[in-house]
């Protein structure tokens, strides 16, 4: 199972809203989301994607609009859905909060996200909310992120074998932040580079990933011809290499018509490649 961790900007909920419209998110991948805001646009999606598909919703975010915010009654509402397992970020005061959580959410599965690997110490009050309490899934962050797009390597990386590992190293699950990286970033500039982030599987069946990047980057100026210059690269290795994914395709063909459609269309793009991939790979193992 794998579990990718996005927060609930549009893009990222779009990016699952279109691979379900398209019959392309798999039932092995149960995204975890960390809403950053309840806007109506926010829960209109998640009611969309938690339809016919589950997620894991993290009722304690710890960035965006909602840090300390009281949970309302719509929210409420989707974390009590059948197909919601609520996500609890541990913190200095997550024994109490999770024992408010059970008093007050009837939904009894949870999945707490650890990032100091210290969740035996919550195993007493975890019992009380589900049998499978000692099942554990690896999250790692497996996106190198650079300060500065033009610092991306436009050589191919290693991404992930997590994939192939995880359970022979006894985890149920496996987690990771896209092509996004663990680091969140409220809002978006103009910048100097538009790079196009695009993973892909290696014979072997381990992650890599390309980053495609524009040229003329010594001010920020024309963010359109940069998406263009990148998007060429793209269109190139892509033929040679066979990639097609939705979420390729379409990137490319917004380049084919001379349509610039956005830095936050292009992510939800990247990020439709890597979902559809994964899902094509559980599908088969």
């Amino acid at each position: 199972m794998y579990l990718p961790y996005l927060r609930g900007k549009q893009n990222e909920l779009l990016a699952l809203v279109e691979l379900i419209n398209n019959s392309l998110l798999s039932s092995k991948i149960v995204p975890i989301i960390e809403p950053v805001n309840l806007s109506n646009s926010t829960t209109n999606y998640l009611n969309k994607i938690i339809k016919d598909n589950r997620i894991c919703l993290i009722h304690n975010p710890k960035v965006g609009d909602l840090v300390n915010e009281t949970i309302d009654e719509k929210f409420i509402d989707i974390l009590n859905n059948k197909n919601t397992i609520v996500g609890h970020i541990k913190n200095r005061k997550s024994k109490d909060e999770i024992n408010k959580l059970t008093k007050n959410i009837e939904n009894k599965s949870l999945i707490i996200i650890d990032t100091e690997n210290k969740i035996e110490q919550y195993y007493d009050y975890l019992r009380n909310i589900s049998q499978k309490n000692q099942n554990k899934i690896i999250l790692k962050d497996s996106f190198n992120k650079e300060k500065r797009n033009s610092d991306y390597s436009e050589s191919e990386e290693y991404f992930s074998k997590t994939h192939l590992e995880y359970k022979k190293n006894g985890y149920m699950g496996f987690s990771d932040y896209s092509v996004i990286g663990r680091t969140f970033n409220k809002s978006g500039w103009l910048p100097y580079a538009v790079v196009i982030h695009i993973v892909f599987f290696d014979k072997d069946s381990n992650l890599k990933i390309r980053h495609f990047i524009s040229d003329s980057n010594n001010d920020n100026k024309n963010t359109k011809m940069k998406f263009f210059e990148a998007c060429k690269k793209l269109k190139k290795w892509s033929i040679y290499n066979n990639a097609q994914t939705l979420g390729v395709k379409e990137i490319i063909n917004y380049y084919d018509n001379n349509h610039y459609p956005g830095l936050g269309v292009i992510k939800k793009l990247s990020i439709m490649n890597h979902l559809e991939l994964m899902g094509r790979y559980l599908d088969k193992v």
